[in-house]
């Protein structure tokens, strides 16, 4: 029988003609001129096999080095470099950017003085060790930032040659390619604001669409040889992770977006999963690329990490024909054809959505897509565990086209699809009156405790406090490149927050009006200094604005004093949860 083994790593199983397991065998990565033996009752790697003969005791090699960490340390005008590794062994480097094995690297006796630009290039060689690769890194100054600082070093062929480069476009519009061919290899070096230096081998390659044409590019990274600790991400409770994604942020119309839609989930307590970002600095081979923002990527095992689930089925819904990431797309096609068929405005049609969808995860879904007037609808995930009887959730992401023009007739088209095809099944399912209920219930909720000036302002200043300086050093990196596209000021924040309230405005005038809800319910707290006024679960500070025929949670929690409920003017008493049938004014009051 033919057969090959993976060469990263897998299992060998023999079996007895009745399926009984007689021997097995778990190995590790393999390597080209090196076999994986038992020699010594222990399984080890050796450059002597023996084929058809008693294994080989001699020259074993018990494992692969791990790689050599470089510390850099300002003496003057020079950099002082130390290089240290984990087992024993001489330790080999080069200073120009060629390879550790070749014939010009240097054995590493004590450490060294270099200019600040030098590439350090460095790997253990052993006897007992297989070394197969090499780890680079520069100086970088970490005093000179306010953000932690990630420096990436590579070999300058896999950014500028014609033929490889991925930074430029090059013979075959390199920095297009999106196969795992156009990955390079490089290594990566972590500064935190505060603590231990961090260091990686990782491949990288291009990442995103509109950014690949820019100079400032995003990149996806991931670990080469090895596991990736979990240095960024306070959210994700694994140890480890598959790697991240480097955004790049500009100082231009993109600016902020996604950091107000993942602040308002978060003060939302949404069930819709949203990648956690680090703002950061980007070095490439020891200059200076700016502001960037670390991502999880939004993969399985970011799923699994946020959930506790293993995923099953995985799509990018943008068509009728969604994109298998993972697993199969027949249940979510199936949907849309019994939806397609059934009377959109029945009970059963609800109870069919209910069914296939999470709906919390699908309601905040299309809050965050249609209040921000996202134009990138193409980028959307959904995904299904494995579990029984599971249904879709949605991960939430890519916000830079949004925010831009709050009064926008485009908006009602969404609200007005006649057929349910792929991601364009939203307005098919808003035409089901418990649909639409539980839908503008749930964005009036955004609108009167996320989506809001107050709330908004509030995630701005935040993130403003922590890039502010640092964009100003990015303006002055790449201000000759694309001057027309940055903004150095306050402009883009200014917009930002001038777009909620017109917009929240917008839905209320003129979209809620078309489904029914025509009439708005005002609840205020005229008593704030005694007594908190929670509106479905969320803590009440001027008014919240909901509509007719809605169920509203209302919980009085009393400091000291007597108080009272007035409905139009006239004293009430309140069943919970309220519900209203005309428009109205509900008051809480002091008593006295």
């Amino acid at each position: 029988m033919n057969f090959k083994l993976d060469k990263s790593g897998g299992a060998i199983v023999l079996l007895n003609p009745k399926g009984e397991v007689q021997s097995q065998v778990t190995y590790p990565k393999q390597f080209k001129d090196y076999s994986y033996l038992k020699a010594n009752n222990v399984w080890q790697y050796s450059k002597f096999p023996t084929p058809g003969e008693e294994n080989n005791t001699k020259d074993l090699i018990s494992g692969i080095a791990s790689p050599v960490a470089i510390l850099f340390m300002k003496e003057g005008d020079k950099i002082r470099v130390e290089l240290t590794a984990n087992e024993e062994g001489d330790i080999r480097y080069t200073t120009n950017g060629s390879s550790v094995f070749s014939t010009s690297s240097k054995e590493y006796k004590k450490s060294i003085l270099i200019d600040s630009n030098e590439v350090i290039t460095a790997a253990l060689f052993s006897e007992t060790l297989i070394t197969k690769r090499s780890v680079s890194a520069v100086y970088v100054d970490r005093k000179a930032h306010s953000l932690p600082v990630l420096s990436l070093v590579t070999d300058p062929k896999n950014l500028w040659s014609d033929s490889t480069g991925v930074f430029i476009e090059g013979l075959f519009k390199n920095y297009e390619d999106r196969s795992d061919s156009c990955e390079r290899k490089a290594s990566i070096q972590y500064f935190p604001t505060d603590g231990e230096v961090r260091q990686q081998a990782i491949n990288f390659k291009i990442y995103g669409a509109g950014t690949r044409r820019r100079p400032k590019k995003s990149m996806t990274f991931k670990p080469r040889g090895g596991e990736m600790a979990n240095w960024f991400f306070s959210s994700n409770k694994n140890e480890y992770i598959d790697g991240f994604v480097v955004r790049a942020c500009y100082s231009d119309a993109s600016r902020f977006k996604n950091e107000v839609v993942k602040g308002v989930n978060d003060i939302m307590d949404s069930d819709l999963l949203m990648q956690e970002y680090m703002p950061s600095v980007l070095y490439v081979n020891g200059e200076y690329w700016g502001v960037y923002n670390i991502y999880e990527r939004k993969n399985d095992d970011f799923i699994t990490a946020h959930t506790g689930k293993k995923v099953a089925h995985v799509l990018n819904g943008n068509t009728r024909q969604a994109k298998t990431v993972k697993g199969e797309n027949t249940s979510y096609v199936a949907f849309l054809d019994e939806i397609n068929a059934i009377d959109i405005k029945s009970n059963e049609a609800f109870d069919l959505i209910e069914k296939n969808f999470e709906i919390e995860s699908l309601l905040d879904f299309w809050v965050h897509e249609l209040f921000t007037l996202k134009a990138d609808r193409f980028n959307n995930r959904f995904w299904k565990s494995k579990e029984e009887s599971t249904k879709w959730s949605y991960v939430g992401y890519d916000f830079d086209i949004g925010f831009v023009w709050p009064i926008n007739p485009r908006t009602k088209k969404h609200f007005k699809e006649k057929d349910a095809a792929g991601i364009e099944m939203f307005g098919k399912c808003i035409q089901n009156p418990q649909f639409s209920t539980r839908f503008f219930s749930r964005l009036s909720d955004y609108m009167n405790f996320g989506y809001t000036e107050a709330e908004v302002a509030k995630i701005l200043e935040r993130a403003d406090a922590l890039t502010r300086e640092e964009f100003k050093l990015d303006f002055g990196r790449w201000k000759e490149e694309f001057p027309k596209s940055l903004d150095i000021g306050d402009s883009q924040i200014k917009k930002i927050a001038g777009f909620m309230a017109p917009r929240s405005a917008y839905f209320r005038d003129s979209i809620a009006p078309e489904f029914g809800f025509d009439k708005q319910v005002i609840i205020r707290n005229l008593a704030p200094d005694g007594a908190d006024v929670f509106v479905n679960g969320f803590k009440l500070k001027e008014e919240a604005i909901y509509f007719n025929d809605m169920d509203i949670s209302i919980e009085l929690k009393v400091g000291s004093g007597d108080f009272h409920w007035e409905k139009d003017g006239e004293k009430v008493e309140l069943t919970n949860p309220v519900s209203f049938s005309v428009s109205t004014v509900l008051e809480l009051k002091p008593s006295n």
